[in-house]
């Protein structure tokens, strides 16, 4: 890591470090280190010793652990080149109707790392706190994710934090719903017929029927990699895993 910010910061570049692999996995994916075994982050316990913790407070140790080695354990050169952290990737991603997370219990924790953070000295360097955030997490998709978070987001974070460092990062695949007609049919030779290729024209995409579903005018679906060109929405990581997984073997 520390390599990577030397390269980042002889060449001008900015990192956002985005974790994704937590223990026991914190969403639905092939990234998370358990896949196809179903998450196990929000729910189970390990063993230090005779003592039983969550999974849930380990993650916070790493939390903790990351945001003191971005303040002490970095040259400030090193330091210089992150823009910002954000402490975890898509929490409970697909878990919806799943039953290994709990809405509640993942903005429970998404608070207490903000709180890390809030609470650390990277705020005052400039650094941005990216909170990340996806709606296969909240009951009823999107719409749960419309009744939910806003008012929690203004609840957690003050007009003076959300005009300085806290960020709020949604992760909306605009590329794989249903209006924007991605790789989810086979064509005779087996191959994914896809709404867009890598060449397609900007112009062409942002023009598209996905585009227009778009609340960014088309900004939104032309950020997100056409299809064919990124992750297919039949892939493990769009759907994560399929048929029932197999038992846990966490404490």
């Amino acid at each position: 890591m520390r390599s990577i910010l030397d390269i980042a910061s002889e060449n001008g570049i900015k990192v956002v470090w985005d974790i994704h692999a937590f223990m026991g996995g914190s969403s639905n994916g092939t990234y998370t280190g358990v896949w196809p075994s179903a998450p196990q982050f929000w729910q189970a316990n390990f063993n230090i010793g005779n003592t039983s913790t969550p999974l849930t407070e380990a993650g916070i140790w790493v939390v903790e652990a990351l945001i003191k080695w971005v303040e002490e354990g970095l040259s400030r050169e090193q330091r210089n080149a992150i823009a910002g952290l954000c402490l975890m990737n898509e929490p409970a991603h697909l878990s919806v109707g799943e039953g290994w997370a709990e809405q509640d219990k993942m903005l429970d924790w998404v608070g207490r790392a903000t709180d890390l953070f809030r609470w650390s000295t990277l705020p005052q360097t400039g650094m941005k706190l990216y909170i990340n955030v996806v709606e296969t997490a909240f009951k009823n998709m999107n719409e749960g994710f419309e009744q939910t978070f806003p008012s929690w987001w203004t609840e957690h974070t003050t007009a003076d934090e959300r005009s300085s460092w806290a960020v709020i990062d949604r992760h909306k695949y605009w590329t794989w719903e249903p209006e924007c007609n991605g790789c989810d049919e086979q064509g005779a030779d087996g191959q994914p017929v896809c709404a867009w290729t890598c060449d397609t024209p900007r112009g062409e995409v942002e023009e598209s029927t996905c585009a227009a579903a778009s609340p960014a005018g088309g900004t939104a679906s032309a950020r997100s990699s056409p299809m064919g060109c990124g992750r297919s929405r039949s892939s493990p990581r769009a759907r994560g895993a399929t048929g029932p997984p197999p038992a846990a073997t966490w404490t």
